[in-house]
């Protein structure tokens, strides 16, 4: 089944957060796989953790344009924890394909920081985590240069899902490199217009990744 996302504009200028949540909730009772959020007037990483802890189920995605890779890679990662596996990320591809593959496989290195056993929270011996399930990505690129380890540990999904609009623009390689998902339908959502779609189904999993049918990634060594 195609996603389907929920594409949320700048709704008529409203810059409170009662009419997001109205919004999520609409999207979330008609089963949308995701929340799409323009980068507009407010900031998309501020408004989808305020999202996160008022929904369930539907997925969370944040169109971002001009954040460095380290910071983006936090935010993401600190949405994926606080929404329980449900944080996604549309891609800028303005710059074009050798930048924005260099910005993606940062931005990935970085979600792999830790291992998914490194966190131990042992306090009777003072370990919160174990060095041996750290690596320390510094890039050194031809448009980046980012140094590492990310200071929260790998997301629930372990990486927040990537999608990608005009794939047919970039090519299949970048497609292959880049992204999870480069073919899904996007709705406008309009409060009080977004209609139900009963044959989709309760939703498939707890996390994003797993209502769209996706595996989790390994950890890149």
């Amino acid at each position: 089944m195609t996603a389907l996302l929920a594409l949320v504009r700048d709704p008529g200028g409203a810059l409170d957060l009662p009419h997001y949540v109205q919004i999520a909730h609409a999207l979330e009772r008609a089963r949308f796989d995701a929340l799409l959020l323009s980068d507009t007037k407010l900031d998309p990483l501020v408004v989808l953790p305020a999202l996160a802890s008022v929904t369930d189920h539907i997925g969370l995605v944040a169109d971002t344009s001009g954040v460095a890779p380290y910071h983006l890679a936090r935010k993401l990662a600190s949405l994926d924890h606080l929404s329980g596996g449900r944080a996604g990320w549309l891609i800028d591809t303005a710059d074009g394909d050798l930048v924005t593959t260099e910005y993606v496989e940062v931005v990935r290195q970085l979600w792999d920081s830790f291992s998914d056993k490194a966190i131990l929270r042992d306090k009777a011996n003072a370990r919160y985590y174990d060095p041996d399930q750290l690596r320390t990505p510094h890039h050194r690129g031809e448009h980046f240069t980012v140094r590492g380890p990310l200071n929260i540990s790998r997301p629930p999904q372990g990486h927040p899902v990537i999608f990608q609009f005009g794939s047919a623009l970039l090519g299949d390689v970048f497609v292959d490199r880049a992204t999870d998902v480069a073919e899904f339908d996007t709705v406008a959502a309009v409060l009080g217009h977004t209609a139900t779609l009963g044959d989709r189904g309760p939703y498939a999993g707890a996390t994003l990744r797993e209502n769209l049918g996706l595996a989790r990634p390994e950890v890149v060594r």
